[in-house]
Formats: C-alpha cells, structure tokens, sequence
C-alpha cells in the first residue's frame, strides 16, 4: 500500500522533524548542564570532607 502525500504535507511533516529534533537537542544540552552541575557540587563536597 502506497500513501501520496502532497509536496505541501511533506514540507509540512519536514519541518516538523526539524522542530521536533531541535528541541531534542535543547534537551539534551540541558540535562548536560544539569548533570555538569551535579557532579561539581559532588566534587567540592568530596574534597570538603577531604579536608576534614
């Protein structure tokens, strides 16, 4: 089974892919910061007991 599509709903459904992966990606750098931040704030707790 074959599905036409117009040339207008295929654009449309580009566009959409490219939404849809740009926002992936605003999520990951996200979740990396976040994640960054984490492992800082483990790091300078595990040197502060370090030091004790």
């Amino acid at each position: 089974m074959q599905i036409k599509a117009t040339d207008r709903e295929i654009n449309c459904l580009k566009k959409r892919i490219l939404e849809v992966k740009e926002r992936r990606e605003a999520l990951r750098n996200k979740l990396e910061r976040k994640t960054a931040a984490c492992l800082e704030k483990v790091k300078e707790k595990t040197a502060r007991i370090a030091r004790l």
